[in-house]
């Protein structure tokens, strides 16, 4: 379908193709407790064993939306709250 569309409307007259891999990192999730409400997030383990906390967007805005808090403070508020929980 995609191919179709490329080469109906454009110039092209070839596409190259190859396989690819997708490595994902172990994760898990986890909620972060914020003063703006509770934030789901992904918690990430880097090949070194380090870890990562990231929060998820839809999670983030509805806590906002809630709260009635500024979207980037409620997901400072989430980093916030993972960094000290994984302190």
């Amino acid at each position: 379908m995609l191919e179709r569309v490329i080469f109906e409307d454009t110039t092209t007259i070839g596409i190259r193709r190859m396989p690819l891999w997708r490595t994902a990192l172990p994760r898990e999730e986890v909620e972060l407790a914020t003063t703006c409400g509770a934030v789901l997030a992904k918690r990430v383990t880097l090949p070194t064993g380090a870890v990562r906390v990231y929060p998820e967007y839809e999670s983030v805005a509805a806590a906002s939306r809630e709260s009635g808090t500024p979207f980037q403070d409620t997901y400072r508020a989430a980093v916030a709250s993972a960094e000290s929980r994984e302190a």
